[in-house]
């Protein structure tokens, strides 16, 4: 088995240790967070330090994943690359696009496996629609229209970093945005220019409750991503190309989740719709990082792509800001 130590114990962290429960490749060794005392409110019984250097120390522990604030993933990714760990770090990987290439060659330096939290890319709809797309189903992709909403957020702790300006500036884009806007660039490739309107309308979250972006990518499509966190859930990506079009729709996100719809119109053909069964897509994404570590299968996204989210998120958040098109690249 693969040792890690989880770095942050918050919700996400937390989260991430019930889900190594449910697997056999990695095996949680230790952790790191801020208060070591939040280990005794984990399932996990595993010794907490405050002090990274600790960990990378240890020779039991192979790998790190990271479930800390955005703003400290480039320093603990390259840290921990440098010790010789494998990462896995939660989405985003950085707050700009040098920040993500810094994180991108520190782990091609020193040989080591970068994961990312982008778990949509695994989960089956999206894999039966990238199918589609590689056997040219649906022709000459034009537009793709993505909303990801939800108000989980509505009356939380307002000293939590996910509400910070700096942390998750443009409402949701580093939350649910971040997730379309990576499932674009997995499709469309890279993104040219970007005009993105961020507000805060219904709720007092200092970074905003509604954000929407417009996209333009070097192949001539766009995109149209919103999101919001003062409405209730709703989920749906949806790709237009010359010869049909692919609709998903996601059941709400609880525990267990419930599934998703996937409707499919070809030119000449009637919508069909095909229902799809829950499955942990953030799971699958741990299990193809574990065996990329072990050497049996490359990890599945690519660093160009990593870094292709980040530039294009990085372009939303200075649009939102001052208003106008940014160039993305």
């Amino acid at each position: 088995m693969i040792g890690v130590a989880i770095v942050g114990l918050g919700s996400r962290g937390r989260h991430v240790i019930r889900m190594l429960e449910r697997q056999s490749q990695l095996q949680l060794v230790c952790g790191v967070d801020v208060d070591p005392d939040r280990g005794a409110n984990t399932a996990a019984r595993i010794p907490v330090t405050d002090r990274l250097d600790v960990v990378l120390a240890n020779p039991a522990v192979q790998a790190v994943i990271l479930a800390t604030p955005h703003s400290l993933h480039e320093e603990q990714v390259t840290r921990a690359a440098r010790a010789g760990k494998h990462v896995f770090c939660e989405k985003p990987l950085g707050m700009s696009r040098e920040s993500a290439l810094r994180s991108v060659n520190a782990c091609s330096t020193a040989k080591v496996v970068l994961g990312v939290g982008h778990e949509r890319r695994f989960e089956p709809p999206v894999l039966e629609l990238r199918r589609m797309i590689a056997r040219a189903d649906l022709g000459t992709l034009l537009q793709v229209e993505a909303n990801f909403s939800h108000d989980e957020m509505v009356g939380s702790d307002k000293q939590s970093w996910w509400r910070s300006p700096s942390e998750a500036p443009a409402a949701g884009m580093t939350g649910p945005g971040i997730h379309l806007l990576d499932l674009c660039v997995s499709i469309l490739g890279e993104a040219d220019r970007v005009v993105a309107h961020s507000e805060t309308l219904a709720t007092e979250m200092p970074a905003g409750d509604a954000m929407a972006a417009l996209l333009r990518f070097k192949s001539g499509a766009t995109a149209y991503i919103s999101t919001i966190l003062a409405t209730p859930f709703v989920s749906r990506f949806q790709v237009f190309g010359s010869r049909g079009w692919v609709e998903i729709r996601d059941g709400k996100r609880d525990e267990p989740h419930q599934g998703w719809a996937m409707t499919t119109c070809l030119a000449g053909g009637h919508p069909e719709v095909r229902e799809y069964p829950a499955a942990d897509a953030a799971l699958m994404n741990l299990k193809a990082f574990a065996n990329a570590v072990e050497g049996l299968v490359p990890y599945p996204i690519q660093h160009s792509d990593m870094v292709n989210s980040v530039a294009a998120m990085e372009a939303i958040f200075v649009s939102a800001a001052g208003g106008g098109t940014v160039v993305a690249v």
